[in-house]
């Protein structure tokens, strides 16, 4: 994932575009809303049928579009979890528009030979397996393949769909950033277990609630963290950007360690939901995730974090022009790298 940005600029500075993306933001939230309404009404009709083996032979044969994960249905139609879920965040991994700055005008790019490697890595280093009792995924090709890759044996065991979720797409506008129609989902995962029923047309329009600017970045990451913390699910992975995963996470450190991330492919990292200001759903890194990927460094505050996102090259605030290609000034670089230093 290049991960930073082209062409975009700050949010919109006037009303009326303001507006419109509150909006965007509310429209989303509500289709997330109805689509798991939807998804427990079609439940309860199932559980006329008892035989457990033919629903699930059935659900193999259906399309993509269809979730055949029998369990997800159950869970979701089971009362509220009093806990929420923990969180395993995974970044996909390497594509071919990895590879060079060309590649990032390759429109959806699939995983390398050598990303389809980290994915049986990724299998046999997750510590979690045992755990997951959800998968969601950019409908992005290379993060529902690295899903699949790297969480089948999950998704086989256990009966369960990876979930496309358009909010997760990657924060930039470029062709490498954009994905693919729903119709073309729909043809690339036939017969694979992917559930496509989030993905509406327009989900990569990169307009409205998809453009490449920070309001409506932070809009969507902030509705993904909503959906899944009242999910009843107890241990979810999910499979995104480098990226976006500053946005979601809402943790900037080290964000110039790759190009615009500081995440590396197939890197997964584990959070919890924040007690605190329930509305936002923050995420907290756990202690133990934390200690394998940074030792006994001192996690960063909020403030700290607000101060270094505004120095991070994966931030596309105040971002004009090609986005990768950006050079950051002196004086914000130096800022930058001293904040950084604390992490």
């Amino acid at each position: 994932m290049p991960g930073i940005p082209a062409g975009v600029t700050a949010g919109v500075s006037h009303s009326s575009s303001t507006s419109e993306e509150k909006v965007a933001g509310l429209i989303s939230l509500l289709k997330l809303l109805l689509h798991e309404i939807s998804r427990s009404f079609r439940h309860s009709r199932r559980l006329v049928h008892n035989d457990r083996s033919f629903r699930r032979k059935k659900s193999k044969e259906s399309t993509t579009t269809t979730p055949r994960s029998v369990d997800s249905f159950e869970i979701f139609a089971a009362p509220p979890a009093p806990m929420t879920p923990r969180i395993h965040c995974v970044r996909h991994a390497q594509g071919y528009h990895n590879l060079s700055v060309a590649n990032h005008s390759m429109r959806d790019p699939l995983l390398t030979p050598y990303g389809e490697e980290q994915c049986r890595d990724l299998a046999r280093l997750f510590p979690y397996h045992d755990k997951i009792d959800a998968v969601v995924a950019s409908p992005i090709r290379r993060t529902v393949y690295t899903a699949l890759l790297g969480f089948g044996s999950d998704l086989d065991r256990k009966s369960l769909n990876v979930i496309a979720m358009p909010e997760l797409q990657e924060t930039s506008d470029l062709p490498c950033d954009t994905g693919s129609s729903p119709e073309d989902l729909a043809k690339e995962f036939d017969g694979k277990a992917v559930d496509l029923g989030l993905v509406q047309p327009g989900w990569n329009s990169k307009k409205m609630q998809w453009a490449a600017n920070a309001r409506s970045i932070e809009a969507r990451a902030r509705a993904a963290r909503l959906w899944l913390m009242n999910r009843p699910e107890k241990d979810i992975v999910v499979v995104t950007h480098g990226g976006f995963l500053h946005y979601f996470t809402e943790d900037w450190s080290g964000s110039d360690r790759f190009a615009g991330t500081g995440w590396a492919n197939t890197e997964f990292r584990t959070y919890t939901f924040s007690s605190s200001e329930p509305e936002q759903a923050h995420l907290i890194e756990t202690p133990e995730s934390r200690q394998r990927r940074c030792g006994d460094d001192k996690s960063l505050d909020r403030e700290e974090q607000a101060q270094l996102k505004r120095t991070s090259p994966a931030d596309v605030t105040d971002r004009k022009g090609p986005a990768r290609d950006l050079q950051i000034g002196s004086k914000k670089a130096k800022e930058a790298q001293r904040l950084h230093a604390k992490v």
